[in-house]
C-alpha cells in the first residue's frame, strides 16, 4: 500500500491550487456515498470497527475502466521503475508520480488532480475522523514480481495520516498468487505478533487505513510469475498520538513470542574433558596449530572467515537429520515481527544428541577455541539454535544511544546446515537466507554470508552502527535453513606481544637444543 512505497525516494509536492479545488467526482466513482450520505456512514461505522486497525477498502475506485488501463498504460510507459532492494523490502518502484506533472497533462495528473482534491480529502476525513488533511501528495507506483515481498513495518513518519493502495493486478488475481496486504494484530506492548486478516489485491480497489503505532502490515511474498502492479501513497496531516482505547485482538495466523530470553553465559567445562570433547566434534585440521594460525592470520586480516566442513562429517550428518526431525513442539516462534520471524530451539531432551551439541557451543572449550583462530579473547556468548524455514528472516532494527554505548567488541560465530548448497548458492534463482552485515546510511552491504552445509562464518564487529540480518528466505529454497548463532564479547589480544611471546619461547627451545647437542658432543669426546 502506501506501505508499499519505501519514502526514500518519493518526493511530495504541493498540489497546484486549481488542482486541488478540482473536485474528483468527474474521475473517481463516488457514487456508494449517496444523496443523502447514508453509503458514507455505513462505511464509516465499518472503518472503525475494522480489525485489528481500522481500514477499508473502494471496490471500482476509477470509474470508467478505459481510464484506469491508460493510467495503467502511461505509468508503465512513461515511468522508469527502479529496483528497491533491502533488509525489508524487495520489488520495483517509480519515483514520485506527481514529479513534473504540470508539464506533462495525462493520465497520472488527472488521477492525482481528483485523488487529492479537496472533495476527496474531505470524504476521507469524514470517513476516518482524521482532521487536518493537507493537499501535500506522496504517491508512487511498483510492480512486485515473483518471490517479491515487503516485511512487517507500521508506515509511522512524520505526518503520514492515511496510507492507501490503488491495485492494478489482472482481474483474475487470486490468493494463490500471492502478494495479499496482511494485517498484524499487536500484543499487550503493541508488538506485531501474528496476522489477523489477509487483504486479496483486486484490480480497481482502493485499500486504505490510518497510520498508527499499530497499524503493521505486510505484504506478502508473491508466488506467482504474474505482476502485482499498484499505486501507493500517503495523506498527510498533523501528526497524532494513538489513542488509548485501542482494540487488543488475537491474531488467526503464525502467532509468536515477541520475548527475547537473557543472554547465556560461558558455562564451565571440566578441564580434563575440554579436548576429548573438541576432538569428538571439530573437524582435526581446525585443531591443529598451523590451521589455526593460518585462519587467524586470515581473520585479522579481514574481520571475517569461513571455515567449510567444519564439525566431523559424521556429526555433522547427525546434527542435520536431528535438527530436521526435531518435533515441531520443541521450536519457538520468535517475533516480534517488525524485527525477526524464525524459530528457535527450546532445551533439547537432555544427553540427546542436540544437547551435547549446545552445550559444546556454549562451553569453554569451544571458546578458547575460537579465541585461537581468531586472537579475540571472549568472555560471554548468547547462543541459539534457529530455522528459516520459507517466510521466515530477520531485520535491521532501530538501536537507542543507550543501546550502542552498551556494546563494545562483538564477533559473531555462525554454523550453518542447508540442503543443496547450488540451490542456495544462485544468483539467478536466489532463494534468500544470507546473513547480511550492513551499515545505516550505507548501499552495500560490509559482508554478505551465503549459508552452506556444515560450514562456520566468524564476522568480528567493532562498530555499533552495523548490524546482522537474515534475507527472508523465500519459496525457491529446497528446505529449511538451520544455524547455531553465537555472539561473542571481549576484547582483541595484544596481537604484537603474543607474537613477541612466540619468538622468545622459540629462542628458548633453540637454546635448549643448542645446550642438549653441546652436552652430547662432550660426552661422546669423553
Amino acid at each position: 500500500m502506501a506501505s508499499e512505497t519505501t519514502g526514500g525516494d518519493a518526493k511530495r509536492r504541493r498540489v497546484e491550487k486549481e488542482g486541488a479545488a478540482a473536485g474528483g467526482a468527474e474521475l473517481l466513482n463516488l457514487a456508494w456515498v449517496g444523496e443523502d450520505r447514508s453509503g458514507l456512514e455505513a462505511l464509516k461505522t465499518s472503518f472503525e470497527d475494522a480489525l485489528p486497525f481500522p481500514h477499508a477498502s473502494l471496490d471500482n475506485f476509477v470509474k470508467d475502466e478505459a481510464v484506469l488501463e491508460k493510467l495503467q498504460e502511461e505509468i508503465m510507459k512513461d515511468e522508469l521503475f527502479f529496483p528497491k532492494e533491502n533488509d525489508l523490502f524487495s520489488f520495483m518502484q517509480t519515483k514520485d508520480l506527481a514529479e513534473k506533472r504540470a508539464e506533462r497533462p495525462g493520465a497520472i495528473k488527472d488521477f492525482v488532480d481528483a485523488l487529492y482534491s479537496r472533495e476527496m480529502r474531505d470524504i476521507l476525513t469524514e470517513l476516518t475522523g482524521v482532521q487536518g488533511l493537507t493537499d501535500h501528495f506522496d504517491l508512487t507506483s511498483s510492480v512486485y514480481t515473483e518471490t517479491n515481498n515487503l516485511l512487517c513495518h507500521d508506515d509511522e513518519l512524520s505526518s503520514r495520516r492515511i496510507a492507501y493502495i490503488l491495485y492494478l493486478v489482472p482481474e483474475d488475481w487470486s490468493e494463490a498468487d500471492g502478494g495479499t496486504l496482511d494485517l498484524f494484530t499487536v500484543d499487550a506492548n503493541k508488538q506485531p505478533n501474528g496476522i489477523m486478516k489477509r487483504i486479496v489485491p483486486k484490480r480497481n480497489s482502493l485499500v486504505f487505513f490510518e497510520v498508527s503505532d499499530r497499524s503493521y502490515h505486510q505484504v506478502a511474498e508473491v508466488l506467482k510469475d504474474k505482476p502485482r502492479h499498484s499505486i501507493g501513497g500517503w495523506f498527510h496531516g498533523p501528526p497524532v498520538t494513538t489513542p488509548s482505547d485501542w482494540k487488543p485482538c488475537s491474531p488467526e495466523f503464525g502467532a509468536v513470542d515477541t520475548s527475547l530470553k537473557a543472554p547465556t553465559p560461558v558455562a564451565p567445562l571440566e578441564s580434563e574433558g575440554d579436548a576429548a570433547m573438541l576432538a569428538e566434534w571439530v573437524a582435526p585440521i581446525y585443531l591443529e596449530k598451523s590451521t589455526q594460525k593460518s585462519v587467524r592470520e586470515q581473520f585479522e586480516a579481514e574481520s571475517c572467515i569461513e571455515l567449510h566442513d567444519f564439525f566431523v562429517a559424521d556429526k555433522a550428518k547427525e546434527l542435520r537429520k536431528a535438527l530436521t526431525e526435531s518435533p515441531a513442539s520443541s521450536w519457538r516462534s520468535l517475533g516480534p515481527y517488525q524485527k525477526r520471524h524464525f524459530d528457535v530451539l527450546e532445551a533439547p531432551e537432555s544427553g540427546a544428541l542436540l544437547a551435547q551439541w549446545g552445550s559444546l557451543l556454549r562451553s569453554k572449550a569451544f571458546a578458547s577455541l575460537i579465541a585461537d583462530l581468531t586472537s579475540l579473547s571472549v568472555n560471554t556468548v548468547v547462543a541459539q539454535i534457529r530455522r528459516f524455514a520459507c517466510g521466515n528472516y530477520s531485520l535491521v532494527h532501530d538501536r537507542t544511544a543507550a543501546d550502542k554505548a552498551a556494546i563494545k567488541e562483538e564477533l559473531d560465530v555462525f554454523w550453518t546446515m542447508v540442503d543443496k548448497d547450488d540451490a542456495w548458492e544462485s544468483e539467478d534463482d536466489p532463494t534468500g537466507g544470507q546473513v547480511v552485515y550492513a551499515v545505516e546510511g550505507e548501499e552495500e552491504p560490509l559482508v554478505t554470508v551465503i549459508p552452506r552445509g556444515n560450514m562456520l562464518a566468524m564476522v568480528y564487529r567493532s562498530d555499533a552502527d552495523s548490524q546482522a540480518f537474515v534475507k527472508y528466505v523465500n519459496k525457491r529454497a529446497p528446505s529449511p535453513r538451520f544455524d547455531a548463532w553465537l555472539t561473542y564479547q571481549g576484547e582483541f589480544a595484544d596481537d604484537e606481544g603474543d607474537e613477541e611471546k612466540e619468538e622468545v619461547e622459540a629462542e628458548a627451545k633453540a637454546t635448549e637444543s643448542e645446550v642438549a647437542k653441546a652436552a652430547s658432543d662432550a660426552e661422546t669426546s669423553a
